[in-house]
């Protein structure tokens, strides 16, 4: 079935007049049309500092199946930990004892750091084990917030005094034992001196 052209409204403004149906005004082959472009999208704004950076150093893994190798590389720290990478420092192979000298490109690894890019914890320990922060000062590690663990709750409470039952009656059997066996064993001494 072919709609008829409508040619009393005018297309372009897509305004149909009163009397017409909505849409009217539409030609057929710009029912699936997509809109024009008009720009190319330029993201405009501040730029970030350089020191703010959500660059992370970290460790991808490798290797096969419970035989683990790791590569130190940079990445965005929204990016999966296997996912893509902005540079790679070196490796760490967990497995192999003996350290490789050369694993860590040292001038990059502190080209990175000056920048702003935050190292992993374990990432962190390779660095000091192989001469990366030499004359450098570092800034001290944040201690994590423990105060919960001695927090005084039921739930604590409930556990201490089971446990406290438990090496109680343990306490209990023990001493019963050594009881029984001095009481089986004296009847046996006294027969022996006789």
């Amino acid at each position: 079935m072919r709609l008829p052209r409508v040619v009393s409204s005018d297309f372009r403004t897509n305004t149909a007049h009163p009397w017409e149906s909505p849409g009217a005004g539409i030609l057929p082959e710009q029912l699936f049309q997509r809109p024009p472009r008009t720009q190319s999208f330029v993201l405009t704004g501040p730029q970030p500092d350089n020191k703010s950076m959500a660059v992370v150093i970290r460790l991808k893994r490798l290797g096969r199946k419970a035989r683990p190798s790791y590569r130190i590389s940079v990445a965005d720290s929204r990016d999966p930990r296997d996912g893509r990478t902005l540079e790679t420092l070196g490796i760490y192979d967990p497995i192999a004892k003996a350290e490789m000298e050369g694993g860590v490109n040292i001038e990059r690894a502190r080209h990175w750091l000056s920048e702003g890019a935050q190292p992993s914890d374990t990432v962190r320990s390779l660095f000091k084990k192989r001469g990366v922060f030499e004359g450098w000062s570092l800034p001290p590690k944040k201690k994590k917030d423990r105060s919960g663990r001695k927090k005084v709750t039921a739930k604590r409470t409930t556990k201490l005094a089971a446990q406290a039952a438990r090496l109680e009656g343990k306490a209990a059997r023990q001493s019963a034992r050594v009881a029984a066996k001095k009481a089986a064993a004296a009847p046996a001494e006294a027969s022996a001196d006789a």
